[in-house]
């Protein structure tokens, strides 16, 4: 009777063993998949950020060309009226020319 409760003893005391060590097996392997989670959702969000960056220039690169087809536009503007303003000064100063 004796040998045979040593004898389950011994088995649990294995099977403890054996328990523990997948335990630290299984801890280890979750260990391991969260760093590879980890890694994915870090260069994932690395990724995001420079779509966000990229389009940030791009929205700045429209804002400065439409701005700049703006200015261009106001000095053709300004140019000719310049130029109208100009020639009107000459007609008037022929006419009182040509008055005088």
């Amino acid at each position: 009777d004796s040998s045979s409760s040593s004898d389950d003893k011994k088995k649990r005391k294995k099977k403890d063993k054996k328990k523990k060590k997948d335990k630290k097996e299984k801890k280890k392997k979750d260990k391991k998949k969260v760093k590879k989670k980890d890694k994915n959702s870090l260069s994932a969000w690395a990724e995001k950020k420079i779509k966000e960056e990229k389009k940030k220039e791009k929205e700045k690169n429209k804002k400065r060309k439409e701005q700049m087809k703006q200015e261009l536009a106001l000095a053709k503007a300004m140019t000719e009226a310049h130029r109208e303003a100009l020639e009107n000064q000459k007609v008037a100063q022929l006419q009182a020319m040509a008055m005088a």
